[in-house]
């Protein structure tokens, strides 16, 4: 009776040693989860860009890549703002280019546009590499 008590008491002390080893294991592997995905967070939190051209030479630090990202990015919402309007100012043209046209022009527009459209089509079909039997 004494062996199995201390086979138990044996049994016992292996298996809150295993646990504690595999649960300390478990916590070290979330702990290093968490600080990669930290790091990972904290990576896409810094403003990413493309630098003009040939600043990547210069040796720029850290904080002036960041200052000239930040920069990049205030003026390109503020571009495509004007773009888009510079497209529908192009769109408003030429609709009132296309109203000074007769029935006629306008049919036959449409038709000269379709034909170029077309053989734009072709000549990317024609360049396409041939299919391998």
């Amino acid at each position: 009776m004494k062996r199995q008590h201390a086979a138990m008491a044996g049994f016992l002390c292996l298996a809150l040693v295993v646990g504690q080893a595999v649960r300390t294991g478990w916590s070290a592997q979330e702990s290093e989860k968490s600080q990669k995905s930290a790091a990972r967070a904290e990576e896409s939190a810094k403003p990413r860009g493309r630098l003009p051209a040939h600043f990547a030479k210069l040796g720029l630090s850290d904080e002036q890549r960041g200052d000239i990202y930040s920069i990049q990015s205030l003026y390109d919402a503020r571009i495509d703002d004007l773009l888009a309007q510079l497209e529908e100012l192009r769109g408003q043209r030429d609709g009132e280019i296309e109203d000074v046209l007769t029935a006629r022009q306008k049919t036959l527009l449409e038709s000269m546009r379709q034909q170029a459209r077309e053989e734009r089509a072709s000549a990317r079909g024609a360049k396409a590499p041939a299919a391998r039997p």
